[in-house]
C-alpha cells in the first residue's frame, strides 16, 4: 500500500524531470543522474537554452541559438527564426526521451493500478493536493466518480488499466502540443520570439508529467459521466458555462490585439513611404524599399490572422449561445 500512497502523494519520482537547466554553460546537452520511480537511478539529458549552440562535442566555440534568435541588432530575420526553431526543437527532442524514461516508470508501477483503484478516490484526491487549481477542481470532482467504479474506469472510459490510459492521455497530449509548436515555425521572429517559443517547449515536456496525465484521466472521466447523467448535467457541470463565456472573452481580445497590430503596421508603412519618398540617394531607398517589403508580408499575415481570429470569435459566440439556450430549455421543461 506505501507504493500506491506514494502514487498519489506528493512523490517527486512522478514528476517529470525538468531538461532545460542553467547549472552548466555548455554549448551541448550533458546528463545527469535523476532517481526515476520503478527504475531506481538513471542517466536523463539536459540542455542549457541560453548557451546550447547546436555543437556535437564539448570545447566548440559559437554562438548560441538564443543568442541569435534574440539579437536585435542581427539584420537576417531568416537566421533568427531559423535559430529559434532550432533551439525549440533540440529542447523537445530531449524532452522526448526525458519523457519516454518517465512513461516507461510508469508503466514499470503498472501492478499497483487494481490496488490503486480499490482505494476509493485516493489517487484523485491526493493528487488534488499538490495540482495547480484548475486541475485539483477537476481531480476533486473525479473522485466521486472513481469510488467504487473501477469497471466505469476500465470499460467505459478506457480501454486497459489506469496507467495504460494516463500513458495513451498523455501522448495524445503532446502528440497535439508539438503539432501546434511545429505550424509556428513559419512564423517570422517578430510574430513569436524566442522566450515564447522557449515557454511553449516547457509546456510541451511538463505535459509528460504522471501528475498531468493524471489530470487528463480526471477531466475524460467528468466528461464521460456527464455525458452518461445526460446533456443537462453537463451543461450544469461547474464552469461549464463560465468557461465557454471564457472563450468568448479571449477570442476578442486575440481579436483586439490583432487590430492594434494592425495599425500599428499600417502607420509604420506610412513612415516608410515617407522615408522612401525622402530618400537622399538610392542606396538609403532600397534600404526603405525592402523594408517596405518586409512591412507588406507582416500586413498580409496580420490580415489572414485577423480573419482566423473573427471566424473562432464568431464560433466561441455561437457555442456560447447554444449552451445558454439549452440550459434554459431544460430548466424551462423541468
Amino acid at each position: 500500500m506505501a507504493s500506491v500512497v506514494g502514487l498519489a502523494g506528493c512523490n517527486k519520482n512522478y514528476r517529470v524531470d525538468p531538461v532545460m537547466s542553467t547549472s552548466q554553460c555548455s554549448g551541448i546537452p550533458w546528463t545527469e543522474t535523476s532517481a526515476t520511480a520503478g527504475l531506481g537511478t538513471t542517466d536523463v539529458e539536459k540542455i542549457n537554452p541560453y548557451t546550447y549552440n547546436g555543437s556535437t562535442k564539448e570545447g566548440v566555440s559559437g554562438k548560441s541559438f538564443y543568442a541569435t534568435a534574440s539579437d536585435p541588432d542581427e539584420p537576417d530575420l531568416e537566421k533568427r527564426k531559423e535559430a529559434r526553431n532550432q533551439l525549440q526543437s533540440a529542447i523537445m527532442r530531449i524532452s522526448d526521451e526525458s519523457t519516454a524514461i518517465h512513461l516507461t516508470a510508469i508503466k514499470a508501477a503498472e501492478n499497483n493500478t487494481n490496488l490503486f483503484l480499490g482505494l476509493p478516490a485516493l489517487g484523485m484526491s491526493a493528487a488534488a493536493t499538490v495540482s495547480p487549481l484548475g486541475a485539483a477542481n477537476s481531480l476533486s470532482a473525479a473522485s466521486t466518480a472513481l469510488q467504487g467504479s473501477r469497471s466505469f474506469i476500465n470499460e467505459q472510459v478506457f480501454r486497459n488499466t489506469l496507467f495504460e490510459s494516463i500513458i495513451l492521455l498523455i501522448e495524445g497530449d503532446r502528440k497535439a502540443k508539438k503539432e501546434a509548436i511545429r505550424a509556428k515555425w513559419n512564423d517570422s521572429i517578430a510574430e513569436y520570439n524566442v522566450e515564447a517559443a522557449l515557454q511553449d517547449a516547457a509546456e510541451y515536456h511538463q505535459a509528460g508529467s504522471f501528475y498531468h496525465g493524471l489530470s487528463l484521466l480526471a477531466d475524460a472521466a467528468n466528461d464521460r459521466a456527464n455525458l452518461l447523467r445526460g446533456s443537462r448535467n453537463t451543461l450544469e457541470r461547474p464552469g461549464a458555462i463560465s468557461t465557454l463565456e471564457a472563450k468568448v472573452v479571449s477570442a476578442q481580445r486575440t481579436l483586439d490585439q490583432l487590430n492594434v497590430e494592425k495599425a500599428t503596421l499600417l502607420a509604420d508603412k506610412k513612415k516608410i513611404e515617407d522615408a522612401i519618398n525622402k530618400a537622399p540617394d538610392e542606396a538609403s531607398k532600397k534600404t526603405e524599399e525592402a523594408k517596405l517589403k518586409e512591412n507588406a508580408t507582416k500586413i498580409e499575415v496580420n490580415k489572414e490572422r485577423i480573419a482566423a481570429a473573427e471566424k473562432e470569435l464568431t464560433k466561441a459566440k455561437e457555442q456560447f449561445k447554444q449552451a445558454a439556450d439549452k440550459l434554459i430549455a431544460s430548466d424551462t421543461k423541468s
